[in-house]
């Protein structure tokens, strides 16, 4: 299958949806569509509990836990991938940040995958965008009586800004190297005021989503089985939430050609 030059968002959602990740000239012709600033964003529509939301696309935000572990020494450099394909580790849970435990859960993977990659406990996937959120002004009283067709107009509507939420959208694939459901992730290692991200957030405040008058706290959630099926006008839910962090691992390519996570747990 050929994959399209992606000429608009709705291409955009059609490549990401289509796009063989285990194919190393397909993926790059992804990182360069969402990592090129070709579109300003993608509008993926309203949350069930308020809020319209949009990604800007950026293929290298999230970083793994482990960025060089003495594991890594054991996979030749070329088999290990770039930073907009990584692992999560469902079953471990970091020392930071702080939060309540989960029983019996490490707190950082050790095991070398050296096999074709199993989705227990954890998935493979590619970097999509930052998940930005409509901010309304505090001008403006009824924010209801904005309609989305306003929103899409421009990213600096008179009556509200987009900002940030701390989430990254991902794309979730299989051993196949098919795309398997759309994901946020939360970005554990925001920038500092150097422009640096060496420093992870070590305190409660992560992991949920603005104006989210529930206060659900997660790292984790699918928000969608494919892209396209995300659209402005429509609302989307969360589902396979973890509400607690999880792990970010690097990723290799086997001989097989799967693309696996480098450690497991």
């Amino acid at each position: 299958m050929t994959l399209i030059e992606p000429k608009d968002p709705e291409d955009l959602k059609k490549v990401i949806d289509t796009t063989n990740y285990n194919d190393d000239t397909d993926r790059l012709k992804l990182f360069s569509a969402v990592h090129d600033d070709i579109f300003p964003e993608v509008y993926i529509g309203t949350y069930w509990n308020g809020g319209i939301y949009c990604i800007i696309p950026e293929a290298l935000r999230l970083q793994p836990d482990q960025p060089d572990p003495e594991a890594h020494r054991s996979f030749a450099s070329h088999s290990l991938l770039e930073d907009c394909v990584l692992g999560v580790n469902t079953n471990v849970q970091p020392k930071i940040p702080l939060h309540r435990r989960m029983a019996n859960l490490p707190v950082m993977s050790t095991k070398l995958n050296e096999s074709e990659d199993s989705e227990i406990a954890g998935f493979v996937f590619h970097q999509i965008g930052i998940l930005e959120f409509w901010e309304s002004s505090e001008d403006d009283d009824d924010d209801e009586n904005v309609e989305d067709d306003d929103v899409e107009s421009s990213k600096d509507v008179d009556s509200g800004n987009w900002e940030p939420t701390g989430f990254h959208v991902v794309v979730r694939f299989g051993r196949s190297g098919a795309a398997n459901g759309i994901y946020i992730i939360y970005d554990f290692y925001p920038k500092d005021e150097e422009g640096d991200r060496y420093l992870k957030i070590n305190s409660n405040r992560w992991g949920r989503l603005p104006n989210d008058k529930t206060r659900q706290q997660f790292s984790i959630a699918k928000i969608a089985d494919t892209m396209t099926e995300l659209q402005g006008n429509r609302l989307f839910t969360l589902t396979e939430v973890f509400e607690y962090p999880v792990e970010i691992v690097m990723t290799w390519k086997t001989p097989e050609g799967i693309i696996a996570r480098v450690t497991v747990a």
